[in-house]
């Protein structure tokens, strides 16, 4: 009868969080990665799928412009669409910023409330021209405990765009 109350228990903190506060929302981790996403949320809002992240220059060099990777999953876990926000701007060392990057998308109703979002840095330019980028070998298998059949291929097609 314990080991049933502690079961109920753990549930209802894995599900609580989801069905009190709406979509939820998933940083990758990265290895090396110069810059750290501190916060990030998906939420659903107008039809289209909000991504609001804040950022932090971790990297010992000035990052002049940054691509960040945002996928998104309807209630039902199953693949929604994957975009890519970009933003030109300069941060300095240990500097932290904040960005909003709305997905339109015509299902997007379909994230409404229990959709997942994810988010990773996807490439960063520094001021002396170096450019970083994400390893997708790295980053898959945290997609993939989401939605199995995920494929590295759907993040490349984005950087053809």
């Amino acid at each position: 009868m314990r080991i049933k109350f502690i079961a109920l228990g753990i549930c209802a903190l894995l599900v609580l969080p989801i069905v009190l506060f709406g979509e939820r929302s998933i940083v990758l981790k990265q290895e090396n990665v110069p810059l750290n996403i501190d916060k990030y949320e998906a939420s659903y809002y107008d039809q289209n799928v909000d991504h609001e992240v804040s950022y932090k220059n971790i990297s010992q060099q000035k990052i002049v412009a940054l691509r960040l990777g945002f996928i998104s999953f309807t209630v039902f876990n199953d693949f929604l669409d994957s975009t890519k926000g970009i933003s030109v701007e300069t941060i300095e060392i240990g500097q932290i910023k904040k960005g909003t990057w709305t997905h339109a998308k015509y299902r997007g109703f379909s994230f409404r409330k229990y959709g997942t979002g994810i988010a990773f840095v996807d490439a960063v330019r520094f001021e002396d021209g170096t450019i970083w980028k994400a390893d997708y070998d790295e980053i898959l298998p945290q997609i993939k405990e989401i939605y199995a059949d995920f494929s590295a291929d759907i993040l490349k097609k984005e950087e053809e765009k």
